[in-house]
C-alpha cells in the first residue's frame, strides 16, 4: 500500500536536501523553490509530524523512481525502445504514477507501460488477470477529477496496414488499497475477414461514426468484458456504452496533454537511427519531477 509523503516536505527536502519545523520559520520567511524554468514557486513548511516522517528514513516515491530509472534494465526484452516518459496522478493520492513510451519511429506506432511506487520499490501497474499493461501510443489518459475517475480511450481510426488502426478499447483504472489496476469495459476491432476495400471510405469521419453507419454492422467486432469475460455485443451497443461513460462532448481531463517529458533517439556516427533506448540522466529526472510538482502547486 503506498504511504503518502505530505507535498511540500518532498518539495523541500528534494531542492533544498533539508527540512524544518514551522516553529523555525515564520510565514514571511517561507521558502520558494526554483523550478527547472527558473520560476519560484512558494512552498509551504512542513510540519512537525511531516518532518518525523522524513528523517525517519523512509523511501520516497522521488528516490525510488530515482533510483529505478537510472538503474534498472525497465521492461527486459521488450520489442521497441523507450522514448518518452511520462509522470500521471492516475489515483487521486498526488503520488504519481510513470508512464514509459516504446515507439518504433515508424508506421507501427507504439506502446505505453505503467508502474507505480508501493511503498517501497516501483512496481508495475497491472491488469485484473494479473497481468503487465500494455496500451497504445493513441490512448488518450481521461481524467474526471470531480467524479475521481480515469478512463483509457484508444479509438480506431482505420488506417489499414497499420495495426494501431484497427482496434480500440475503453478500459477503466480503479485502486484497491492506493494500488492502481486497469479494467477491460470494452473492445473493438475490424473482422479480418470482412472485405474492407469495398465498405471503408471518406464518408465515415472517426469511430463513432463507424460504429453508427448499420452497413458496416459485419465488418466490426465489438465486445464487452464482464465477469472475466469477453460478450460479444452491436455496434450500437458499443457506441452507448462508450458515450454513457464519456460523453462526446466530455470535460475530462487528458493527462497525456503537455506531459511527454522527454522524446528523442540516439544514432550512430553516420548519423542513422539506433535502435535502443533513450535513458533519462538525473537533470532529466529532476526536470520530470520538478515540472510535476509545480503543476501541483499550482492546483
Amino acid at each position: 500500500m503506498k504511504r503518502g509523503i505530505c507535498l511540500p516536505c518532498i518539495v523541500l527536502c528534494l531542492f533544498f536536501g533539508g527540512c524544518f519545523t514551522s516553529a523555525e520559520m515564520s510565514s514571511a520567511e517561507m521558502p520558494t523553490v526554483e523550478m527547472p524554468s527558473g520560476e519560484m514557486v512558494s512552498a509551504e513548511v512542513p510540519s512537525e509530524e511531516e518532518t518525523e516522517l522524513w528523517d525517519d528514513g523512509e523511501m520516497t516515491y522521488i528516490k525510488a523512481y530515482t533510483q529505478f530509472l537510472l538503474d534498472e534494465d525497465i521492461d527486459q526484452g521488450h520489442d521497441f525502445p523507450i522514448r518518452g516518459y511520462y509522470l500521471f496522478d492516475l489515483n487521486f493520492d498526488e503520488i504519481p504514477e510513470l508512464g514509459i513510451l516504446h515507439d518504433s519511429w515508424g508506421s507501427m506506432g507504439g506502446y505505453f507501460t505503467y508502474y507505480y511506487f508501493d511503498g517501497n520499490e516501483i512496481t508495475a501497474v497491472l491488469n485484473d488477470r494479473g497481468e503487465p499493461v500494455q496500451v497504445s501510443n493513441y490512448t488518450q489518459v481521461l481524467a474526471d477529477h470531480e467524479q475521481k475517475k480515469v478512463y483509457l480511450l484508444k479509438e480506431m481510426y482505420l488506417l489499414q496496414g497499420n495495426d494501431n488502426g484497427t482496434y480500440g478499447y475503453l478500459r477503466e483504472i480503479k485502486s484497491e488499497g492506493q494500488v492502481p489496476c486497469v479494467y477491460d469495459l470494452l473492445n473493438l476491432e475490424v473482422d479480418q475477414e470482412s472485405d474492407l476495400s469495398s465498405h471503408f471510405g471518406t464518408q465515415y469521419d472517426g469511430e463513432d461514426a463507424f460504429l453508427a453507419a448499420p452497413e458496416l454492422e459485419d465488418c466490426l467486432i465489438t465486445q464487452r468484458y464482464s465477469e472475466k469475460e469477453w460478450i460479444t455485443i452491436s455496434s450500437s451497443e458499443y457506441l452507448e456504452g462508450k458515450r454513457q461513460l464519456i460523453p462526446e462532448g466530455n470535460s475530462f481531463v487528458d493527462l497525456r496533454e503537455g506531459d511527454l517529458h522527454y522524446l528523442g533517439a540516439n544514432y550512430d556516427e553516420n548519423g542513422d537511427l539506433l535502435y535502443t533506448d533513450v535513458k533519462m540522466g538525473k537533470e532529466e529526472i529532476e526536470e520530470l519531477f520538478g515540472r510535476f510538482i509545480k503543476n501541483l502547486l499550482q492546483k
